[in-house]
């Protein structure tokens, strides 16, 4: 810095050369935002608290006592390593991306700041490394972020086609269900109509007889009508009696149509058509009678 700007005053570049209390309170906010389940929220602002205060003695403080807090930003700045080695550790064992790589970046970051401590205080006879390995670090994490959050990039276009394939298909199952939901409640209308129709013949069917019974049980109820007469009336009445009670049992019968396969079984049987003139005739005799005894 002195050989690019000579004139930069000695403080400025001083408190500078500190900066790199604040790097490991900003490195674990960035690996908490990761990983927030292993990292804790709250021993993170403290260490953050420590090292932020620890810099605003370099910056505020006299040159004579900045320069004694080098060996404590030091031990902060491994005792962070530290820390985050063992919850990236954590973020390893319960398989969490990025971690195993993350990992090994720190243990590259620790080992590289305990030996250029080590070197500066006269216990070993190594070289100064922790400046390559932060420029190292910074570019091999650019590195795996871009490629992560490249294949995030990647696999949230492929969910988004998969997604709009399945609007698609839903939209489409939608339309087929709908026809087929007008389909069945036109089919049921129908059906609806149907059974008023067959209900308006099965009453006005049975109606007619009834009607006969009760007008025939009318005249033989009258004094005035005779013996011969209210005879052959309730033989009248028994047979058309009978003729309902024939239509009401085929209508029982219905229920054991076979419907599913689509067939119902006829049985054939011989009508012998003036035999149901003749009772025909005579119910609406008995009707004619009764209008001639109110007469």
């Amino acid at each position: 810095m002195y050989f690019l700007y000579p004139s930069i005053p000695y403080r400025f570049a001083f408190c500078l050369s500190l900066i790199f209390y604040l790097a490991m309170p900003f490195y674990l906010f960035f690996l908490k935002e990761l990983f927030p389940h292993q990292f804790s929220k709250r021993l993170v602002q403290t260490y953050s608290s420590i090292c932020l205060l620890l810099y605003a003695i370099v910056v505020f403080a006299p040159t004579e006592i900045v320069s004694q807090t080098t060996f404590l930003g030091l031990f902060l700045t491994i005792l962070g390593l530290f820390y985050s080695v063992f919850a990236l550790l954590k973020s390893v064992l319960n398989k969490e991306g990025l971690a195993v790589s993350l990992f090994w970046i720190q243990i590259f970051l620790l080992v590289t700041a305990i030996n250029d401590t080590l070197l500066l205080y006269g216990l070993v006879h190594t070289a100064l490394v922790l400046k390559y390995s932060y420029l190292s670090t910074v570019l091999f994490q650019s590195l795996l972020l871009a490629s992560f959050f490249a294949k995030t990039f990647i696999k949230n276009e492929t969910l988004s086609n998969e997604l709009a394939s399945l609007n698609d298909s839903l939209e489409r199952t939608v339309t087929i269900r709908t026809k087929e939901f007008k389909e069945a409640n036109q089919i049921a209308e129908e059906g609806n109509q149907w059974k008023d129709k067959f209900i308006s013949l099965v009453a006005h069917d049975l109606r007619s007889p009834l009607s006969t019974v009760y007008s025939a049980l009318t005249i033989v109820d009258d004094e005035e009508t005779l013996k011969e007469e209210k005879s052959h009336l309730l033989k009248q009445i028994f047979v058309i009696l009978e003729n309902a009670m024939s239509t009401i049992e085929h209508l029982l019968n219905l229920s054991r149509f076979n419907l599913e396969k689509g067939s119902i079984h006829l049985q054939i049987t011989k009508i012998y058509v003036l035999e149901s003139l003749n009772q025909l005739l005579e119910s609406f005799q008995i009707e004619v009678q009764k209008k001639e005894s109110r007469n």
